[in-house]
């Protein structure tokens, strides 16, 4: 199991997560701290409203794994457009 802390999740301060389970609708996730076991999130509805939930640290490796994954596509995207860009321009 890796050693999560409640920084691991800077990357996803003030984007909308999943947290199926807990949530019915993606939430913008505000704050995350460890509590016990598992990590407290601080998140904003849909309806602008304040919630907080805890999640296990099996769903914050999930929602970490999850981050990590999106940026390396968006990563590998901007480099495929660079790459394309420059074949473009070559030719």
């Amino acid at each position: 199991m890796s050693s999560l802390d409640s920084t691991a999740f800077d990357g996803l301060l003030g984007r909308r997560v999943s947290l199926r389970g807990h949530f019915s609708t993606p939430v913008v996730l505000e704050a995350v701290r460890a509590v016990g076991e598992g990590f407290e999130c601080r998140v904003r509805l849909p309806n602008d409203t304040p919630d907080e939930t805890i999640i296990s640290r099996e769903e914050a490796e999930a929602l970490n794994n999850v981050e990590q994954g999106a940026t390396a596509l968006a990563r590998m995207r901007i480099t495929n457009t660079n790459k394309e860009g420059l074949k473009c321009c070559t030719r």
